[in-house]
C-alpha cells in the first residue's frame, strides 16, 4: 500500500491510469499527446511551468486529465491546495467539480489518501473545501468569482510546495465565438477579474481549449503578452502527416472530417483559427527557407515601419536580396515587432545592421519615423545608407497591390518558431484577414511597403506581371 501510494503521488500518469481504471473498469488508452499532458501537469506541480495554454481538439482527453485528475492528484499531494475551475457554462464546471469530489470520496482514493477529506458542511458542487483548508470553486467563465482565491497563500517568492491553480477549460462555447461582444466579454473578464483571483504571484493559470476564433482568449493573450505564456498546440493531424490519436480518429477519418467540416476542422481540430474571409498571406503560402542556401547576394537591406506614436509597435525586417537558382528572391533573415520605444529599438536595429553588414536602411518618415531616422543617424558611422521615404497611398490599397509579389518573391526563416520575435511577426503577418478588418497590420504593412520599393529598385531582375 505504501509503495503504491508513493508511486501514484510521484507520477501524474500512473495516478490517472490507476484511478481511471478504478472508476471505469477499463484501461485508459493513451497516445503521445496524453504523455505531453501528463508531463505538463508534473511540471506545474514542480514549479517548472507556470502560465500554460494548451490547444487541443474536443474529446481528446484534455478535461479528464488536466481538470478532473489533475485537481484530485494535486489534493492528494497537498490537501491545502485551492483551485478555481472555470468553463463556458456552470453545468460543465459543476459536473467537473462533482467528478473530482466523487473521485476523492471513492473507496480506492480514501484507502490510499485518507487525509484528504471534504468538509461535511460544504457539499455544494460550486464551492467546497477540504478539512485541511484546500478546495475548489467552480463557475462559468462569465460568472462571478469572488470570495475565493486560487493557489498557495504564501506570498514569498520561495514557495516550497504546489498549492493550486486557476484552470480554465473551454472558456467560450463554439456558437458564441463569432460574436465580438461575447468573445470580448470573456477576454475582458479574464483581465479584470480572473487573473486577480490568485493567492500568490506563483499561482499557475492553465487554459485548455480548442481554438475557435483568431481573437478567442488564447489568441488575445498570445498577442497581448506572448512572453508570459507557454503555448502548446496539438493539431489532430501532426506536422509529419500522421494522426494524433489513432484510437480516436484514423488519418482517413480525419481527412474525411476535413473535407466535410472545412474551416471548423481547421479551427477546432487543427488549432488554426481562420476568419470567414480567410487570410491574405496564410502560413502555408509563405516560402520558408534556411538562411544559407548558396544564393548569389545582391544587397542587404533593412526596412523600418516606425510606430505612429510612442507606445505603438515598430515593425522591422532585415532582408538579403539575392538570386536563388537564377531567380530574384528577397530573403527575410531577421524580424522585429515591438513597442519598446523608438530610442531603444533604434539601437537594436543599428546593432543588427552592423552585425549583418546591411548596406541600406529604408525607413518611413511618417509618425515617429523622423525621430527614428535622426537616432539612427547619430549611431551610424558610415556603416549603411539611410534612406527615408514617404507614402500617401492608402494602407489597405498598398497591401492588396503588393501581397502577391510577396508570396512569389519573398522567403522567410524556416526556424521562425524558435525565435519569439520572429514568431510574433510571422503570426501577425499570416493572420491578416482578407476582409481587411484587422486590429494589427504592422507586419504586413512593412512587408508590403518593402515590396513596393523592391519592384522599382530591382525591376531588372524580374518581370512584373
Amino acid at each position: 500500500m505504501n509503495e503504491l501510494r508513493y508511486r501514484l503521488l510521484n507520477s501524474f500518469k500512473e495516478f490517472t491510469l490507476y484511478f481511471f481504471y478504478c472508476q471505469n473498469k477499463k484501461p485508459f488508452t493513451t497516445s503521445e499527446h496524453h504523455n505531453i499532458l501528463f508531463n505538463k501537469g508534473h511540471d506545474i506541480v514542480l514549479g517548472k511551468s507556470k502560465n500554460l495554454i494548451l490547444n487541443i481538439a474536443p474529446r481528446y482527453g484534455k478535461t479528464e486529465i488536466m481538470v478532473k485528475m489533475f485537481i484530485a492528484w494535486s489534493l492528494a499531494r497537498n490537501p491545502k491546495s485551492k483551485f478555481i475551475h472555470l468553463s463556458y457554462s456552470d453545468t460543465l464546471a459543476l459536473d467537473n467539480s462533482s467528478a473530482v469530489k466523487d473521485l476523492i470520496n471513492s473507496a480506492e482514493y480514501q484507502m490510499l489518501f485518507p487525509y484528504v477529506e471534504i468538509k461535511k458542511d460544504t457539499s455544494a458542487k460550486e464551492k467546497w473545501y477540504t478539512t485541511a483548508g484546500g478546495g475548489v470553486l467552480a463557475r462559468s467563465s462569465s460568472g462571478q468569482v469572488t470570495g475565493f482565491g486560487a493557489g498557495n497563500t504564501n506570498f514569498d517568492d520561495e514557495i516550497s510546495e504546489f498549492g493550486g491553480a486557476i484552470i480554465i477549460d473551454d472558456p467560450i462555447k463554439p456558437d458564441d465565438a463569432n460574436s465580438d461582444t461575447l468573445r470580448e466579454r470573456v477576454n475582458n473578464k479574464f483581465d479584470t477579474t480572473l487573473r486577480n483571483r490568485v493567492n500568490s504571484r506563483e499561482t499557475p493559470i492553465i487554459i485548455i481549449m480548442q481554438r475557435l476564433h483568431p481573437n478567442d482568449l488564447c489568441g488575445y493573450l498570445l498577442e497581448k503578452e506572448p512572453d508570459e505564456w507557454e503555448h502548446i498546440t496539438m493539431p489532430v493531424i501532426k506536422p509529419d502527416g500522421s494522426a494524433l490519436w489513432v484510437n480516436k480518429h484514423s488519418l482517413e477519418e480525419l481527412n474525411k472530417m476535413r473535407e466535410n467540416l472545412g474551416t471548423v476542422f481547421e479551427t477546432q481540430y487543427m488549432q488554426n483559427p481562420i476568419p470567414k474571409d480567410g487570410y491574405l498571406l496564410p502560413i502555408q503560402d509563405l516560402r520558408l527557407f534556411l538562411k544559407n542556401r548558396g544564393a548569389e547576394l545582391i544587397s542587404r537591406l533593412c526596412f523600418i515601419d516606425p510606430a505612429e506614436k510612442n507606445g505603438d509597435f515598430m515593425a522591422v525586417i532585415f532582408m538579403q536580396v539575392e538570386l536563388l537558382e537564377g531567380k530574384f528572391n528577397a530573403h527575410i533573415y531577421d524580424l522585429i515587432l515591438s513597442n519598446k520605444g523608438f530610442e531603444y529599438l533604434s539601437e537594436i536595429v543599428h546593432e543588427r545592421c552592423v552585425e549583418t553588414d546591411v548596406q541600406e536602411v529604408i525607413f518611413e518618415k511618417n509618425g515617429v519615423g523622423l525621430a527614428t531616422g535622426i537616432k539612427l543617424k547619430s549611431l551610424n558611422e558610415g556603416n549603411y545608407r539611410l534612406t527615408p521615404y514617404h507614402t500617401t497611398e492608402n494602407k489597405q490599397a498598398k497591401i492588396l497591390n503588393n501581397y502577391e509579389f510577396v508570396s512569389r518573391h519573398y522567403s522567410f526563416p524556416s526556424s521562425y518558431n524558435d525565435n519569439l520575435e520572429h514568431r510574433l511577426f510571422i503570426n501577425q503577418l499570416t493572420s491578416y484577414s482578407k476582409g481587411g478588418i484587422n486590429k494589427n497590420d504592422d507586419a504586413i504593412d512593412v512587408i508590403c511597403s518593402s515590396a513596393k520599393i523592391l519592384k522599382i529598385k530591382y525591376k531588372k531582375y524580374f518581370e512584373i506581371k
